[in-house]
């Protein structure tokens, strides 16, 4: 009842209202969204949420071709995340982010879109990591994109009123984004939607004269060069917590941000919008001395040199050119 009701202010009304919504127990590994009556192995938070979003999302619009499964299940499997943070706390929500997240992380590759050379593959089409738990992950992108969660909801409810009893596909969607933002959503769609992977970050941080400084690089799990996108950090602040968000615009990033006062910490993305891997955040005033070196010849066209005045082990060594691409990464 709650969930119904939760859906029901954060997608408009439930669309078969006016007959029903009922459970069908089976032993069935899972659940299927049978409109108006979902079939269930058993009542799990989880199962409950995921298979009533497909009320919404999957039987009052459906995708137009199996390579847009995403309009079903990312968004089903999104609702599961909204129904613990509105209904159980945010915990709860976090957890639910991270083990999602860490899944997705947990192989390479792969794209949201299902590829043409896959379209009838049907364990692509429903591989979880990619078409649910990425799915998922890219709308909380996008929520975080908008900036405002009125419109965002209301966005939701524009979508399903406008295709209701129709097919949709991920275009679509990205259309009535543009709409209703007036932003520009291509390079968020083509590397988040099409492309593959994820970013990998490597922070650094000083503060001096009342200017805290933060570098980042990014590297790229798979074939997708770079990432735009928006990044968090919770900076203590004068013995208070406060939060900047800046965006990565090239694989190497550095930012100036004046703050009057005094720096202890930053951390990175707290709240876990960005589906990323932090290689690590590291304090430059703290590192002590540096370890020194050459890199012969400079400029280079296909061979370089790196000589430190101390030995250095483990490494980890990322060789970017003057746009921030990163060319090469080693390590020990």
């Amino acid at each position: 009842g709650d969930m119904i009701l939760l859906y029901n202010d954060l997608f408009g009304t439930y669309p078969f209202k006016d007959e029903k919504y009922g459970h069908c127990l089976a032993p069935l590994g899972g659940g299927m969204e049978h409109q108006t009556m979902t079939t269930l192995t058993n009542f799990s938070f989880l199962l409950v949420a995921h298979e009533l979003a497909h009320q919404w999302f999957g039987d009052y619009i459906t995708c137009s071709n199996w390579q847009d499964i995403w309009i079903n299940e990312g968004f089903a499997s999104y609702a599961e995340y909204l129904a613990y943070q509105y209904l159980i706390g945010p915990n709860e929500a976090g957890s639910w982010l991270t083990r999602t997240h860490d899944y997705i992380k947990s192989a390479p590759g792969g794209s949201v879109f299902v590829p043409d050379d896959f379209a009838g593959d049907e364990d692509r089409i429903f591989n979880y990591r990619l078409s649910y738990n990425k799915g998922a992950a890219i709308i909380h992108m996008i929520r975080q994109e908008v900036n405002n969660d009125s419109l965002f909801f209301s966005m939701l409810k524009e979508y399903l009123n406008r295709y209701k009893n129709s097919n949709v596909t991920g275009m679509d969607f990205k259309n009535l984004l543009e709409e209703k933002t007036g932003n520009d959503f291509d390079n968020f769609f083509e590397q988040w939607y099409f492309g593959e992977g994820y970013p990998i970050h490597s922070f650094t941080w000083s503060y001096h004269s009342d200017t805290l400084y933060i570098t980042s690089l990014q590297s790229t799990s798979a074939t997708t060069p770079h990432f735009n996108c928006l990044i968090d950090f919770r900076v203590r602040y004068n013995d208070k917590d406060s939060m900047i968000r800046m965006r990565q615009l090239t694989n190497f990033d550095h930012w100036e941000v004046y703050m009057p006062g005094q720096v202890t910490s930053i951390s990175v993305d707290p709240d876990q919008w960005l589906l990323m891997e932090n290689a690590g955040i590291n304090n430059l005033d703290q590192i002590g001395e540096i370890n020194e070196f050459t890199l012969v010849p400079n400029p280079a066209r296909d061979k370089i040199t790196l000589r430190f005045s101390n030995p250095v082990e483990p490494y980890k060594v990322l060789v970017a050119d003057s746009s921030g691409k990163i060319l090469l990464a080693e390590k020990s």
